[in-house]
């Protein structure tokens, strides 16, 4: 599968260090828990072993921690974020909905109107289809149609429109920022847009 093109070496460092925060953080967490145990074990010699993190307490206390940091730190994308080409079948908006923000109990109250953009795919060589959603920003829905090649990129969370039309713009992959005419870098998180010529040999 194709990655991001050689030429966009600042996608691909962004890309790149964004899994290594994650492993880092995760490291970072299982050390802070393996280490609270170790620490409490030390200073708690002198008792009895049904009181300390012994034995099958500190496998069970490291699988714990483990499995929360994993969910925590959202390690799963490393399984689930693959690059993929797809086609679009459908395409439609939905809502950000959270109780936490509900004001006097009123559900329809509780939409921050954060519009999500949600395309129904088909990936390429895939029988089953799946849905891919992100945050719309200005215009992006427009982006995507049904019926076009999208590719998504590792780590990106907007997809780039293999099948654009001039009028739609370029999308940086990185932020979802639209932009009228093509430019060297976008122009809110400065991140390198990726020109869909760059991607003409993807079939």
């Amino acid at each position: 599968m194709s990655k991001i093109p050689a030429k966009y070496q600042d996608l691909r460092r962004h890309v790149f260090f964004t899994d290594l925060r994650k492993i880092c953080f995760f490291v970072a967490w299982m050390v802070l828990f393996v280490g609270s145990a170790l620490i409490y074990n030390y200073n708690h010699q002198t008792w009895a072993d049904e009181r300390r993190i012994v034995g099958w307490k500190l496998v069970i206390w490291i699988a714990a921690s483990a499995i929360v940091g994993f969910f925590l730190f959202r390690l799963w994308t490393f399984f689930t974020d693959r690059t993929y080409v797809a086609t679009v079948h459908f395409a439609e908006l939905s809502h950000s909905y959270s109780p936490a923000n509900e004001p006097y109990g009123i559900k329809a109250l509780s939409y921050d109107f954060r519009t999500n953009t949600c395309l129904r795919i088909k990936i390429k060589n895939k029988v089953k289809r799946r849905r891919l959603h992100f945050e719309q920003k200005i215009g992006s829905y427009w982006y995507y149609a049904d019926g076009q090649r999208i590719i998504h990129f590792h780590g990106c969370p907007y997809p780039l429109n293999l099948d654009p039309d001039a009028k739609q713009g370029y999308i940086c992959v990185a932020c979802g920022r639209m932009h009228e005419d093509y430019r060297d870098e976008c122009e809110y998180c400065f991140l390198s847009l990726i020109d869909p010529k760059d991607m003409a040999h993807i079939k």
